[in-house]
């Protein structure tokens, strides 16, 4: 009889900002819409922060805010 046991790679990281620290998601974003924290990586991190310092608005949004941002272009183009 065989059995199948889940593998999960401790190595495989989610690529995006995530709502923990990981080892590459270490820098703390707000939500621009719900400002619900979350962790994103260095490059994310810069590229808001400039994005504030030259006077727009917080660019970034967290996994729920960012899809029904989508959902809502989506109904908006039927």
């Amino acid at each position: 009889m065989t059995t199948i046991t889940p593998y999960i790679d401790p190595y495989d990281y989610p690529t995006g900002p995530t709502s923990f620290k990981t080892e590459r998601n270490t820098r703390e974003l707000f939500c621009g819409r719900c400002a619900q924290l979350a962790y994103a990586n260095e490059e994310t991190f810069r590229f808001v922060r400039e994005a504030m310092e030259v006077g727009l608005q917080n660019p970034f949004r967290c996994e729920i805010c960012a899809a029904k941002e989508v959902s809502k272009f989506k109904l908006a183009l039927v």
